[in-house]
């Protein structure tokens, strides 16, 4: 698995701004010592240690005014928590800010300062969750069998962009009901069944210029080399930008998009192992109660009605090949496997073509007798 994000030198020149940054060189020590320590005690990835680093630098330049952290008090830290809150930073970074302060400052034995501080997460509310009407746009929209394909299977895997975007060629493979794609993420490698993406899958690998070199990228360039995360980023943007998409499609959003789908359909144990979550997490439970599954069950019975959600058909629709099994896209006509007609009407359609071409034939040569002698002799030929 490669590292599509390039955490390895955005973590170098982290380290390298950190010997720039305008703080005191108790502070600036400090930060390294805490970096190292979360390293070796648990064990941090790359992308944390990154973090960790950029936000307590950050909050060091823009909020102490020439304090060290070891001496802020209480006051002190609520201060600069409400400048934190009154910026025009994201929520998302406002809570990592909150959070690592909080680790940070309990690490230099300071917890009665910093014990106040909340930690929970900010939600995304559901009109911000793409729906699947909206994912079917969306590969619509894509230009290429090979985003068409990143498209489909980034929502139907609920892949971490690093796992998605590190796929290699050896790591697919396919079978009778669809593909299976061994990834690497947060937990260690899994397995991740795709069914309803693998005809856009199976198109792109087999127009892939690389589809022989079992080490190749599955996302590549033209020029042959693996997609990184800001193209696959700005890929997204412009296929959501023809679709005319207003919310946010981003490589999370598509994870988080499925993560509720999935939970009005799946064990909570099951949607740990789908989508790589430690045993016992509580995001399963997270997405459970914004599908309102359970809640919506109890509420229609607690009126007498019936509760048929489990029986309404997925709206991303795929289709069987009589002939082979091989499972097609919703709108094809041919199948990807056998090349044979995948619906009645398209059958007839094509008997009824090739009876008006021999047809048109026979009166051609008809009216030219010439032609037959160099049909005769065209055959004999082969």
């Amino acid at each position: 698995m490669g590292d599509i994000h390039g955490h390895q030198r955005r973590l170098e020149l982290a380290f390298h701004r950190l010997e720039r940054a305008l703080i005191t060189e108790e502070d600036r020590a400090l930060i390294k010592d805490f970096v190292h320590y979360k390293t070796a005690a648990q064990s941090i990835g790359l992308l944390r240690q990154d973090k960790y680093l950029r936000s307590l630098m950050l909050i060091a330049e823009r909020y102490l005014d020439g304090r060290t952290y070891a001496s802020l008090t209480r006051e002190d830290v609520m201060e600069i928590v409400s400048n934190i809150e009154r910026s025009g930073m994201s929520g998302w970074t406002k809570h990592d800010y909150r959070v690592i302060l909080k680790a940070f400052m309990i690490w230099l034995g300071k917890e009665k300062e910093v014990v106040w501080i909340k930690t929970s997460k900010p939600r995304k509310l559901p009109d911000e969750i793409l729906n699947e009407g909206e994912i079917s746009r969306l590969i619509d929209s894509a230009r290429s069998l090979r985003d068409k394909a990143f498209v489909a299977c980034l929502y139907e895997g609920g892949f971490r962009i690093s796992e998605i975007g590190g796929l290699r060629m050896k790591d697919v493979d396919f079978d009778r009901y669809g593909a299976i794609a061994m990834v690497e993420g947060k937990t260690g490698m899994r397995r991740v069944r795709l069914i309803w993406s693998t005809p856009y899958l199976s198109q792109w690998l087999e127009a892939h210029p690389q589809r022989e070199d079992r080490l190749a990228p599955v996302w590549i360039k033209k020029d042959g080399k693996a997609l990184g995360y800001p193209a696959l980023r700005e890929q997204l943007r412009e296929i959501a930008k023809r679709a005319g998409i207003k919310k946010k499609v981003n490589p999370h959003n598509f994870r988080h998009s499925r993560s509720t789908h999935l939970a009005s359909r799946l064990t909570e144990s099951q949607m740990e192992e789908y989508l790589g979550w430690v045993q016992g997490s509580r995001m399963p439970s997270i997405y459970v109660h914004m599908s309102g599954r359970d809640l919506d069950g109890d509420l229609l019975k607690m009126y007498g009605l019936e509760d048929k959600r489990d029986d309404e058909p997925i709206k991303l629709k795929m289709q069987e090949c009589p002939h082979c099994r091989t499972v097609n896209t919703a709108g094809a006509r041919i199948c990807i496997n056998c090349r044979k007609p995948l619906a009645v009407d398209e059958v007839l359609d094509l008997e009824a073509r090739s009876k008006e071409f021999l047809l048109d034939m026979m009166d051609s040569l008809a009216k030219n007798p010439e032609k037959v002698a160099q049909f005769k002799a065209f055959f004999k030929t082969e």
